[in-house]
C-alpha cells in the first residue's frame, strides 16, 4: 500500500425516527490491520450518531501507536464540514456560532476536539466526503455496522472488534467517488461535471439516487419523508440545511 493510503478512518451514523433510537459505528484501518467499532442509544439524533462514529473512530486511533498520514472519509455533509472547518472557529469563540448561539452537539464537538488534538503531531488528516450508499466498499461496511447497531437498541452499548484480513479492499472505490472539500478547486470540477441526482430523507438517514424511479420507490407511502432533484454538492448542502440536517 502507498504511503498516500497509510491510514483511513470512515464513520458512519444511523437513526430511527430522528430523534429515536439510533447507532454509530467506525471502521480504522492501517496497511496490515482493520479495527471496527459500533455502538447505540436509545433516544439521539441522526447527526449525534455520525459525530459519535468519528469521535469513537478518533479515540480508538489516540489509543494506538500508529503514525502517517490519515484519510478521514464520511458521508455527512454536517460533520465533516464541522471537523474540518467549522470546529476552529466554534472553538474560539467559545462554542458560539458566528451568530452569537450555542453549537448544538457542543458537547460531541468539544469531544472530537480533545481527540484531534491529541493527534497532532503524529498524524496528518486529510477530509474527504464520499456519497453514501454508492457501493464503495469501506462506507458500506460503517454504514452496515451502525445500521446493526441501530436496530439492536442498546442504550449506551459500545463493541469493538479486531476485524482482521486484508484491508485494500476498504478503498474500493474512494478514489472515484470522493472529493478533498479542502481543496477548492477540484470540488468546483467535480460540481461542474455531476450529474442530478434525487436527495431524500427517510427515518433522520441520507440517500441519494440516480433516478426518480429509485427515489419513488424508497418514499411512496412513508410518512414525514424529504426528497428533491439536486445537482452539486453545494446546491444538496443548501438542501441538508433547509431540513434542518446540515
Amino acid at each position: 500500500m502507498s504511503s498516500k493510503k497509510d491510514l483511513l478512518l470512515l464513520a458512519d451514523g444511523s437513526c430511527r425516527g430522528n430523534p429515536g433510537p439510533g447507532g454509530w459505528s467506525y471502521v480504522l484501518a492501517s496497511s496490515h490491520e482493520v479495527f471496527e467499532g459500533y455502538g447505540s442509544e436509545l433516544d439521539t439524533t441522526n447527526n449525534r450518531m455520525e459525530l459519535s462514529g468519528l469521535l469513537f473512530g478518533l479515540r480508538k486511533l489516540n489509543k494506538l501507536t500508529w503514525r502517517g498520514s490519515l484519510q478521514v472519509h464520511l458521508d455527512s455533509q454536517y460533520v465533516l464540514s464541522g471537523a474540518s472547518d467549522w470546529i476552529f472557529g466554534w472553538q474560539k469563540r467559545g462554542w458560539k456560532t458566528g451568530q452569537g448561539e450555542e453549537v448544538k452537539n457542543s458537547d460531541l464537538w468539544q469531544e472530537i476536539a480533545a481527540e484531534l488534538l491529541g493527534l497532532k503531531g503524529s498524524i496528518k488528516i486529510s477530509w474527504y466526503y464520499v456519497r453514501g450508499h454508492t457501493g464503495v466498499s469501506g462506507n458500506e461496511r460503517a454504514d452496515q455496522l451502525a445500521s446493526m447497531a441501530c436496530e439492536e437498541q442498546s442504550a449506551d452499548e459500545s463493541h469493538e472488534q479486531d476485524a482482521g484480513g486484508t484491508v485494500l479492499h476498504l478503498w474500493s472505490g474512494l478514489d472515484e467517488k470522493t472529493f478533498d472539500p479542502n481543496r477548492n478547486s477540484q470540488s468546483k470540477r467535480l460540481e461542474k461535471s455531476e450529474k442530478k441526482y434525487y436527495l431524500s430523507c427517510v427515518e433522520g438517514k441520507i440517500y441519494r439516487d440516480d433516478s426518480w424511479q429509485a427515489c419513488e420507490a424508497r418514499v411512496k407511502g412513508r410518512p414525514h419523508v424529504k426528497y428533491k432533484k439536486v445537482g452539486s454538492e453545494a446546491e444538496e448542502k443548501e438542501v441538508l440545511r433547509s431540513w434542518g440536517i446540515a
